[in-house]
């Protein structure tokens, strides 16, 4: 098993068990998705199609403020292509890891979020 499903086992498991361990207290909430992206522009001239999975951690202070962590893993998939060195096909894969954090405020039907996000790329 390479690293980098390790690393995705390991936060798959992290939040099950956050979620249940949670799951009867109200400060923590936390919630699990699966996304599928279609790259546009530059990104979409090399890359077809994306699939991925969230997970959000929220820490409500109150009613109306909480603290937000989402993590997010998401895989990119293109056509082969011929390597100029090797001349044989090569897979053209993109793995993009999203981290982002903040402050979550929400006032009768308002919402209003601040986050910091960064992206690894491999």
């Amino acid at each position: 098993m390479n690293d980098l499903k390790k690393l995705f086992l390991s936060f798959a498991v992290l939040f099950l068990v956050l979620l249940s361990g949670k799951a009867q207290d109200q400060k923590w909430s936390s919630a699990t998705g699966i996304n599928f992206a279609f790259p546009v522009e530059d990104m979409g001239d090399v890359y077809n199609f994306g699939w991925g999975i969230y997970g959000d951690i929220d820490y409500n202070f109150n009613k109306i403020l909480a603290a937000r962590l989402d993590i997010g893993w998401n895989q990119f998939s293109g056509d082969d292509i011929i390597d100029p060195v090797t001349g044989f096909p090569e897979e053209v894969r993109q793995s993009v890891w999203e981290f982002t954090g903040g402050l979550r405020a929400k006032v009768a039907f308002l919402y209003a979020e601040f986050k910091g996000r960064v992206f690894y790329r491999s």
